[in-house]
């Protein structure tokens, strides 16, 4: 880790992918590093970090900061560590400013937002968030069934979710004077939460260096590709990760543009057969009973040692209209993404329940935070040990559960390109060409 005096004991998440996507660096440098879904589940080993997972983005914002403020209090946070990061979405979605407020109440005292993903072409300018070079509202984030954005300047989202009082530090404004005395300067204002502008992984570890200086505990509230620019990668990326010509099975329930590219690669290239889920068949009173035919066809398939994905998005048109189809179905929109998030969690478990010893698998990919939490909890696992990374974007580790005997991998919804998921397989069969 570059010089400072902050020792990494546990960073705060709200969603599972994400954290793996903040820890893998961790896990690449050497440092044993852990998921925790259970946040009564310590691992309490000197050189080791606690990601602390709280599921908390598609919660109510009330709800949100109940159980960011109860976590604060649990670990005692603030004493234990004067400088906690904070992952958090980098395009926003989530909870954040009231998971910041409940931070704040629990003994630090100011927040410091650098909101940036130079490999995933996201910054922080002018205090306005970009993806692509697009203003974020602009973009097809902004839409998001569960989160959706109505601004692209991030203190403008973030006083929607809090009180407490928040200020902008734009490079432009800075002078001749350095990071530090410009967030000193700030807080000393009267700011609570300090937004920065952020493009780059040099202004990332500067700011999160400068507030390590600060003589305040603070939170310092990033994204996934923090420690990317605090450690630096070592030998350890996948060199645990076993090559298998086993099957690969796949659980996608992102709507992402990306992810539904990447999924119709396997497809057209042949790499993976597909199991489709029909919504209104999700929604029906005999799903349960729909859920066991598709776990026996996605069985059939990997019996006969062939790849395949679970999908319940075939048109990228349907994310437009799950307002209107929980309407029809006397649903909120959160109850309907509740109710699918449950179908996919119990659909991937019952199937890796449920395979013959012949048909072992050689890797569960999991797309979207929710989903892959949720199947996690179905399996019984209560933490998470990252691995390293495929893919560029791809974590992978093993969960403290009987049934997974082999890799699980990670992916948030809008990462990578249209080779990802073939990239995934074809690393484990040692397939990829470099």
């Amino acid at each position: 880790m570059k010089e400072g005096k902050n020792k990494l004991r546990y960073i705060v998440a709200d969603d599972f992918t994400g954290a793996n996507d903040i820890g893998v660096a961790l896990a690449s440098s050497g440092l044993e590093t852990h998921v925790l879904f259970a946040q009564e589940d310590r691992h309490e080993v000197s050189e080791s970090v606690s990601i602390i997972c709280t599921d908390s983005r598609d919660l109510d914002a009330d709800e949100a900061k109940e159980v960011v403020g109860q976590l604060a209090c649990r670990y005692q946070l603030a004493d234990s560590q004067p400088l906690l990061i904070k992952k958090v979405d980098s395009t926003l979605r989530g909870n954040i400013g009231s998971e910041i407020e409940a931070l704040l109440e629990n003994g630090f005292g100011l927040a410091v937002v650098a909101i940036a993903a130079p490999n995933a072409h996201r910054k922080t300018l002018g205090g306005l968030c970009y993806v692509n070079d697009v203003p974020l509202a602009d973009t097809e984030f902004a839409s998001d069934p569960k989160s959706p954005i109505n601004s692209s300047r991030i203190s403008d989202i973030l006083k929607q979710q809090t009180h407490a009082k928040v200020e902008e530090y734009r490079f432009e404004d800075r002078g001749d004077s350095t990071h530090l005395e410009c967030l000193t300067r700030l807080y000393h204002s009267g700011a609570k939460i300090i937004v920065c502008d952020a493009q780059s992984s040099c202004d990332l570890s500067e700011l999160y260096l400068s507030t390590e200086q600060l003589n305040v505990p603070s939170v310092f509230v990033s994204t996934g590709e923090l420690t990317q620019a605090l450690f630096t990668l070592g030998s350890h990326t996948a060199t645990n990760l076993k090559p298998t010509h086993a099957p690969v099975l796949g659980v996608i329930g992102s709507m992402s543009q990306t992810t539904f590219l990447q999924a119709e690669y396997l497809l057209e290239h042949d790499i993976a057969q597909v199991v489709e889920l029909e919504l209104e068949q999700l929604l029906s009173q005999n799903f349960e009973t729909y859920l066991g035919v598709k776990a026996n066809e996605a069985i059939r398939i990997l019996e006969l040692q062939q790849n395949c994905v679970i999908r319940s998005c075939q048109d990228l048109s349907l994310r437009y209209e799950l307002g209107r189809i929980a309407e029809q179905n006397n649903l909120s929109q959160k109850q309907l993404s509740e109710h699918v998030r449950g179908c996919l969690a119990e659909l991937a478990s019952s199937i890796v329940k449920q395979l013959s010893p012949k048909a072992r698998l050689g890797g569960l990919i999991l797309c979207g935070g929710d989903i892959a939490i949720a199947t996690a909890g179905k399996l019984h696992a209560s933490s998470y040990q990252i691995g390293g990374i495929v893919a560029d974007c791809v974590p992978w580790g093993t969960l403290n559960s009987d049934f997974t005997p082999f890799p699980i991998f990670t992916k948030a919804g809008g990462f990578g390109d249209v080779t990802t998921f073939a990239q995934v397989i074809q690393y484990l069969n040692q397939e990829v060409k470099q």
